[in-house]
């Protein structure tokens, strides 16, 4: 699995749930894009005399993203690659969130993280200087832990934004 940075939108439905959709860019062996969306439970466990809350919560992420080996291909010379790897993650997360100021519009969190990544991949290289043309295929899957960080700012009552960082151990 690959670090995350998302821009996330996130619209509360009720008394500490909330539900948030991400666009994704990872960081791994090679560059990753996709999206993210899920859902997470909050219990206030504080409150401070400025109006700032802590809460515990309780959540779950699913995700896709592809690495495409066309980016690289320069990393080949001479060569003509094709395909690429599809990741698809289901991820639990509990941590601590903090809602700060008074009225409480930015966020600050941080999530332990784990789950399973599925990764598919499928691809094509060809080189004809070194007489090589093979395609290949390989799928498998893993389990992934890590910390969440995310910072954010509510726009309206039921709006957000959010930038969410996923580093996996």
């Amino acid at each position: 699995m690959s670090a995350l940075l998302g821009a996330v939108v996130a619209a509360t439905l009720g008394v500490g749930l909330e539900v948030d959709v991400s666009a994704a860019y990872g960081v791994g062996s090679r560059p990753a894009f996709g999206g993210f969306a899920g859902i997470t439970a909050s219990e206030q466990l504080w409150e401070a005399p400025g109006g700032a809350t802590g809460s515990l919560d309780f959540g779950f992420l699913a995700g896709y993203q592809a690495e495409p080996y066309a980016l690289q291909a320069a990393a080949v010379p001479e060569a003509r690659v094709s395909g690429a790897t599809h990741r698809f993650e289901g991820l639990f997360l509990v941590g601590h969130s903090a809602r700060l100021l008074s009225s409480r519009r930015l966020l600050i969190a941080v999530h332990l993280f784990g789950g399973w990544a599925h990764v598919v991949l499928r691809g094509a290289l060809s080189n004809d200087a070194l007489g090589i043309s093979r395609d290949y295929a390989a799928d498998g899957g893993l389990l992934v832990t890590g910390l969440g960080l995310t910072v954010g700012f509510r726009l309206t009552e039921s709006v957000g934004i959010n930038a969410r960082l996923l580093a996996p151990f």
